[in-house]
């Protein structure tokens, strides 16, 4: 029974993550058509487009996976289970070199 659990929590959430996708979405519809007039149009679709297909091939699944894995085994609500998930990604992100320093937590989080 916990396998359909974790199946279905899975589909629900990778369905909220790519949701999630919108804004990136948006703006690469946006520019499309006027990609042809400038050159730095064409340098922020390229980044958008590239921002989008890692959100929804990488980091969406990992998002779901952790997040159903929470709701599922270790019997989170959605909201705890979702902010549980924010907050394993910023301490995997701030053991990043270069990046990390903008990840880290101080007194105040």
């Amino acid at each position: 029974m916990n396998t359909i659990s974790f199946i279905f929590n899975l589909f629900v959430l990778e369905i909220f993550y790519t949701i999630l996708a919108g804004p990136f979405i948006i703006v690469v519809m946006l520019i499309n058509p006027n990609i042809e007039n400038s050159i730095i149009l064409e340098i922020i679709f390229a980044i958008f487009s590239l921002a989008l297909v890692v959100w929804i091939f990488f980091i969406s699944p990992w998002f779901a996976y952790k997040t159903a894995k929470l709701v599922t085994y270790e019997y989170f609500s959605y909201k705890e289970a979702i902010v549980a998930t924010y907050v394993e990604a910023r301490t995997n992100l701030s053991f990043l070199p270069l990046i990390g320093h903008w990840f880290e937590y101080d007194q105040n989080d």
